[in-house]
């Protein structure tokens, strides 16, 4: 079997799930042709995430000079497709190119007919098939979903929200949807007293670990506005990762660390350093602001056994509440967070232990053989 895998991305979660999948075919005894992108961290990435992975591709540049071969995404999938000709053309990331594919054959434009029948992808963030996603745009993209599911357009299609490949949902429209588990990567093993003392952590402190470019909608202001709203207590905020260049959130995050009640690692944090952030918490935020779809973070914080305090929005907060993975707060509200990290900090040892069966089972849901045996389900 001989199958095209399309990513073009070297950001955020591409390369290690490019690496996941393309390692996933590769077992399945697949020959697996990558159409990547020009950034050259991208095959870098992927060979030091994965040793030898590299010489077991075939590789195919999907553009040149900042332009995609055709001018779009989709043009440079039908080349590479028409190039190859594989068994079986799957989309690591179909939001690529999904919203406006979608809302032109809403009004009858039909994508490339060599794909026709052919296409498989993991549609990250699938506002239209999601029938809680409402307003125009998605109701055009949802048209456009099911002009093409009718006309057998789609093989098949990965979602990351296990709620939308219930067969009573009936959001398919006759296109066989997979759970894909947001899989964790296995961490280095190190000591928890060496890992506090390595990161500033007290001993004494239930630390609450914020990981990751705090962008806006991940909500670390958030955090430090609760962390302020309250006297000093347990709690102890552990923020690891490069921060924006954001004054006024700078000056609240330095009188957290002047009052002792955080320590700030403002830089790129390695497999190693992740590994030492992850054991040197008690729980970890999720603050995320209007977050819609997965998190890779709730993974790790499972893998880890780490409690979450967690927006209530959409599916985090769904998952969060329904497999007992910590607390949850009312969606980009600072007070209502407040009282999260208060309730999660004093709960109760029965708690706990509820907190840490729920994690297990969610670790063993989401583990990258999970993820592997998903891949594979999408290309038989």
């Amino acid at each position: 079997m001989r199958v095209l895998l399309f990513e073009p991305r070297s950001e955020g979660h591409h390369v290690p799930w490019a690496g996941m999948i393309a390692r996933s075919l590769l077992d399945l005894g697949a020959t697996v042709v990558l159409a990547h992108g020009e950034d050259p961290t991208q095959l870098e990435r992927l060979e030091s995430g994965h040793p030898g992975l590299l010489e077991r591709l075939q590789l195919h540049p999907t553009g040149k000079q900042g332009r995609f071969d055709g001018g779009s995404a989709l043009a440079a999938l039908a080349r590479a497709d028409r190039t190859h000709r594989p068994d079986r053309v799957l989309v690591a990331n179909l939001d690529e190119f999904a919203a406006g594919m979608l809302r032109r054959a809403a009004i009858g434009i039909r994508p490339p007919l060599n794909l026709h029948g052919r296409l498989r992808g993991i549609y990250i963030r699938p506002r239209p098939l999601d029938p809680e996603e409402r307003g125009f745009q998605n109701g055009w993209k949802r048209r456009g979903y099911r002009r093409l599911a009718a006309s057998g357009f789609f093989e098949k299609l990965g979602v990351l929200d296990e709620d939308l490949v219930l067969p009573e949902q009936n959001l398919s429209h006759g296109v066989r949807l997979i759970w894909m588990p947001d899989f964790w990567t296995p961490m280095q093993k190190v000591d928890r007293e060496s890992a506090r003392r390595s990161l500033g952590v007290p001993k004494d402190r239930c630390s609450l670990l914020f990981f990751g470019v705090p962008h806006h909608r991940k909500g670390l202001d958030l955090a430090v506005r609760a962390m302020h709203s309250q006297d000093s207590g347990r709690a102890f905020l552990l923020v690891a990762g490069s921060q924006r260049d954001d004054p006024d959130l700078r000056r609240s995050l330095l009188r957290l660390t002047e009052d002792g009640r955080a320590v700030v690692h403002d830089h790129y944090f390695d497999d190693t350093e992740m590994a030492e952030a992850f054991e040197a918490s008690d729980r970890v935020l999720l603050p995320y602001r209007s977050h819609y779809g997965s998190s890779g973070v709730l993974s790790l914080a499972a893998s880890r056994g780490r409690p979450v305090i967690a927006s209530d929005h959409h599916l985090l907060g769904r998952r969060v509440r329904r497999e007992a993975l910590g607390v949850v707060h009312r969606n980009g509200d600072a007070a209502s967070l407040a009282a999260a990290i208060r309730s999660s900090v004093d709960a109760s040892p029965a708690q706990c232990d509820a907190w840490r069966e729920g994690l297990s089972r969610w670790a063993l849901r989401t583990t990258p053989e999970k993820f592997a045996e998903a891949v594979q389900r999408l290309v038989e």
